[in-house]
């Protein structure tokens, strides 16, 4: 009877710690169909697995954190204390598919870090790791193992290169190398993402600076610095790399799709009314396919961007010296079928009068308006925290702008919070610095989803943060030198686009021919070339007056060059049913419109290893030509066979093969047996327009001509649901679920 008691209480006992879902010590482990993350206690490792139970990340050493003292920016060297390192798990319990593991210096110690694993879905975990009971630690750092074939692509806009292993990448958004660049991972736009091949991407899944070293220092591991006493990393599985994007901008946000007329061409028009004037012309009468034109110097002091930065009492008015008909102008272009676009920075001259009026600013430490440096002049900027400093902002400058009649702006800078800046919701600048980008384009949809809710606009930014996608739709690559320069120049743009790409951001742009030439000569004929050739295989094609650079080779220096844009100008709207197809796909999946060759290929060593040729979407192949002088383009072809779109001829990877490369013609391919729909009647904008005299989004849309390349077999399905499917074999492409009238016609190649 005794001994029946003691089973019946112990029976009792098990099954209500069942219930209950807790086990300590021996349950070192969760998992989901797809993942799983183990616990070893002594000493410490953490494992995460696939369902095949291949490792993907597993730590190495000790958890360690640390207090570190005088420093004004992350780079100012400051006084580092002594290091804590945590070794021990002194307890461990799971909790339904959750574990908390607590962690001391050595065993029977006090725990000093607690760190929760779990699940946000069954293909993504969750690890936090915060320090206890020490609020002035500001740094947090664990290390894994890095395997021979553990690869890492992303990191933001990179233009080092894509793929970061053996170097050291910060995460801190700053100004780009205005003078040289020997620092070849700074960047205005980082995220803390990368992507590994092997079947997982990774976040960490926070603001404050930090470090990511992929062996530079250790090699054989890879080891993560957050200025923080926290740090929240989110694993993401695939396995395939477009899955592992999928899945992690299912957390991170996607893009909204801007109106048609956005991945058309923007044509820069600076030095006032006339010169808008003159390009809306020559674009016209020459039959340039256009569909804005953006003038940035409205509201400069002078001529030139250094004289905005000079000017310490800027408070975003009109100039109406250089524009004194502003508003007439921006109505003339409208019924020429244009958009007109303009620019902003989120900053006011420390002498202006808003600035000292002050009640919306970001303070100082004795809550006055904090005054900053901006390059050469001092600035105070709005407390984007602050719903309230958001309105005030958007009422005051970008109604105002709105009112003139123009359709959006570029979104400029917002890398300059200092760390001692103090905001509205309790932050300073340590933790806000990085994510101001995000609230600045936070502020710029706000104000145009309720101005416009139809979605006819666009603003475009350089500078941004994990998340900055889910406000803004366009991107540039920043100001680039108008040379050849590996780091700083064209080829840089390449290994942006496509670290951005897999960070977050799908729709992409350059400054044709670059911005800056305070260290290099003015862009050249040549140049001008190569990069316009570049700048029409991205989403958004645009032009960008230079800083003050004179004798910058423009569109229409010379008939040459004027037609040459025009043939990029066009094929890049023949392109617009892809571009707009990928775009959609972006903002339903998240894949990037511009993609490096790994996405496809992630198992090809030569895809891996290649840095300056890039996929748009997962059938067309560019080899921008990026050496001044060349006549030849070294292209690395994917496993599979591909197609010049030029002259048909066919190649077959893997492999490299050199190829001709004229001045006039940038290397593009096609996957054997793909459809490319492209738009084949004259079109002179993307606007939505109802003059006879112009071919406007109504025209374009009327008609579509199916490409396909190669022998065999494709489906398609365009962003409006049209179903197309092609064979070679018979020559005929069949139509199906097309809920628009159009008229289709079909070549084979």
């Amino acid at each position: 009877m005794r001994l029946k008691k003691v089973i019946s209480l112990t029976l009792i006992f098990l099954v209500a710690l069942c219930f209950k879902g807790v086990a300590r010590a021996e349950s070192n482990s969760i998992m989901s169909r797809f993942l799983s993350a183990e616990v070893q206690s002594k000493p410490f490792v953490m494992r995460i697995l696939d369902n095949n139970g291949k490792t993907l990340l597993e730590t190495r050493g000790e958890l360690g954190f640390a207090i570190v003292r005088g420093q004004k920016t992350p780079f100012d060297k400051g006084k580092e204390e002594n290091w804590t390192q945590v070794s021990e798990a002194v307890d461990l319990v799971r909790t339904n598919n959750h574990l908390q593991v607590e962690l001391a210096d050595k065993a029977g110690s006090e725990a000093l870090v607690r760190m929760k694993i779990f699940f946000i879905d069954e293909k993504t975990i969750r690890v936090e790791s915060e320090v206890l009971n020490q609020p002035q630690v500001n740094r947090i750092r664990i290390k894994f193992l890095s395997r021979q074939d553990d690869l890492y692509y992303g990191m933001g806009e990179r233009y080092n290169t894509a793929q970061q292993k053996g170097n050291l990448v910060y995460n801190w958004t700053q100004e780009g190398c205005l003078i040289g660049c020997d620092n070849t991972v700074v960047t205005y736009f980082p995220v803390p993402f990368f992507l590994n091949p092997r079947g997982y991407g990774f976040l960490l899944d926070d603001t404050h600076y930090s470090e990511f070293d992929f062996g530079k220092t250790e090699p054989g591991i890879f080891s993560l610095t957050n200025f923080n006493s926290r740090m929240d990393l989110m694993i993401f599985y695939g396995p395939s790399p477009l899955e592992v994007i999928e899945n992690y901008t299912a957390y991170t946000g996607r893009v909204t799709v801007p109106a048609p007329w956005a991945f058309g061409v923007w044509n820069a028009a600076d030095e006032g009314s006339p010169r808008a004037r003159e390009v809306a012309r020559i674009t016209r009468q020459e039959k340039i396919p256009t569909s804005a034109i953006w003038s940035e110097d409205w509201a400069w002091p002078k001529a030139g961007f250094i004289s905005v930065l000079l000017d310490s009492r800027i408070q975003w008015e009109l100039n109406r010296k250089r524009y004194p008909d502003y508003e007439q102008l921006a109505q003339e272009l409208h019924r020429n079928g244009f958009r007109f676009l303009g620019y902003f920075t989120p900053y006011l001259g420390s002498r202006s009068k808003l600035f000292k009026e002050g009640k919306y600013l970001v303070k100082n430490s004795q809550g006055e308006p904090l005054a900053f440096r901006w390059i050469f002049s001092k600035v105070g900027a709005p407390d984007l925290t602050d719903q309230e400093a958001r309105e005030w902002w958007q009422k005051t400058f970008f109604q105002k702008a709105l009112d003139y009649g123009v359709d959006g702006w570029m979104h400029d800078f917002g890398e300059y919070t200092p760390t001692w800046a103090k905001f509205a919701d309790g932050r300073d600048g340590w933790a806000v610095h990085n994510e101001y980008p995000v609230l600045w384009a936070k502020t710029g949809r706000e104000f145009w989803d309720r101005a416009r809710p139809d979605g006819d606009y666009v603003f475009f930014m350089r500078s941004g943060y994990t998340g900055s996608w889910r406000y803004a739709s366009v991107m540039w690559t920043g100001d680039s030198n108008m040379n050849w320069e590996k780091y700083d120049g064209i080829p840089s743009t390449i290994p942006a686009v496509n670290s951005v790409g897999i960070s977050g951001f799908p729709i992409t742009s350059t400054d044709i021919a670059g911005y800056h030439c305070l260290t290099t000569k003015p862009s050249d004929k040549e140049l001008f070339f190569r990069w316009t050739q570049l700048g029409a295989m991205l989403p958004v094609m645009r032009t960008h007056a230079s800083s003050g650079c004179a004798g910058n080779w423009l569109f229409d220096t010379d008939r040459e060059t004027l037609l040459h844009f025009k043939k990029y100008a066009e094929l890049h709207i023949a392109l617009f049913p892809y571009f707009y197809t990928l775009a959609y796909e972006a903002s339903e999946k998240g894949y990037p419109v511009i993609r490096h060759l790994v996405i496809h290929y992630p198992d090809d060593k030569g895809s891996q290893d290649e840095q300056y040729e890039f996929m748009i979407g997962d059938r067309i192949l560019v080899s921008p030509v990026i050496e001044n002088k060349a006549r030849e383009r070294d292209v690395y072809f994917p496993p599979g066979g591909w197609v010049s779109f030029w002259d048909g001829k066919h190649y077959q990877g893997p492999g490299r093969t050199r190829v001709s490369a004229p001045l006039e013609e940038i290397p593009i391919f096609v996957k054997n047996a793909s459809i490319v729909p492209v738009f084949d009647s004259q079109i002179d904008t993307l606007v939505k327009e109802d003059r006879p005299d112009l071919n406007g989004w109504d025209d374009a849309n009327k008609s579509i001509k199916v490409l396909f390349f190669g022998k065999g077999e494709d489906d398609y399905r365009l962003w409006d649901g049209t179903q197309i499917h092609c064979e070679s074999k018979t020559s005929s492409c069949k139509i199906s679920n097309a809920p628009v009238n159009r008229i289709y016609s079909f070549e084979f190649k």
